[in-house]
C-alpha cells in the first residue's frame, strides 16, 4: 500500500500508524524519513 503525505498524517492522527519519535520534516510525499541510532539498535538487539 502506498499512501500520501496527507494520508500517512491522517493515519498517525487516527492511531493506525505510530512512529515515537517522529521528527518534524520527517513525512515526505509518499514516505517517512526514520532515522536509527547505533546505540539504540543496539540496545533493543540485544533485550530480545
Amino acid at each position: 500500500m502506498v499512501l500520501s503525505d496527507r494520508s500517512i498524517r491522517e493515519a498517525l492522527d487516527a492511531g493506525r500508524i505510530v512512529i515515537d519519535p517522529l521528527g518534524e520534516g520527517c513525512i515526505q510525499p509518499s514516505s517517512v524519513d526514520l532515522h536509527v541510532d547505533q546505540a539504540d539498535h543496539a540496545k533493543r538487539a540485544c533485550s530480545l
